[in-house]
């Protein structure tokens, strides 16, 4: 993943969402991530974290506890999240100078996104349950590779649902399959 693939993402999301609301911007960053395939995907995510770890310093902690009434080691990593969901020219210029964060509309005490860190994995996990449900014989057997274990429990769980819903599964399934396109 590109920096300037990754920034056009974030760019994209804060164009549709209510940049106010973390929901809505966990939806819209979700409803991105889906539609990359897996190796961006990941990429996406190792970017996010090399971002997020490069707002880690001193001077941005003491920004957060200012912003935020306080902080804690998670509640920073939150802030974190949303920073980077701010966009590249809010975040490099908090990275130049964590002061220059008092030029955005910043909501007080409500800049702490746990969710924004979380969205990517959630859509890799959707990507997996994809490949499991997939008829590709090929497909499910690199998931139980990759896997092992934890796929074989998930897949007795999918069956036991199944067998106890079988209408609501193939509901699902259909509007499911329509909805997601990699």
């Amino acid at each position: 993943m590109t920096w300037k693939k990754f920034w056009s993402i974030i760019d994209r999301v804060r164009a549709k969402a209510d940049m106010q609301d973390e929901a809505s911007v966990n939806q819209f960053l979700y409803t991105e991530l889906i539609k990359l395939p897996q190796d961006e995907l990941l990429g996406f995510d190792c970017a996010w974290q090399s971002y997020r770890n490069k707002a880690n310093f001193p001077k941005m902690v003491a920004a957060a506890c200012v912003i935020n009434d306080g902080s804690s080691d998670d509640r920073f990593t939150d802030f974190r999240n949303w920073l980077i969901m701010q966009g590249y020219d809010a975040y490099r210029q908090a990275l130049i100078d964590p002061d220059n964060l008092a030029a955005l509309n910043i909501p007080f005490r409500d800049t702490e996104w746990m969710g924004c860190g979380n969205v990517a994995w959630y859509a890799y996990i959707e990507y997996l349950l994809d490949l499991l449900l997939s008829d590709s014989i090929e497909e499910r057997a690199f998931v139980v590779a990759e896997y092992g274990k934890e796929v074989r429990k998930i897949e007795q769980r999918i069956s036991e649902f199944i067998a106890s819903h079988p209408a609501g599964c193939d509901e699902r399934s259909r509007s499911h399959s329509a909805g997601t396109e990699r």
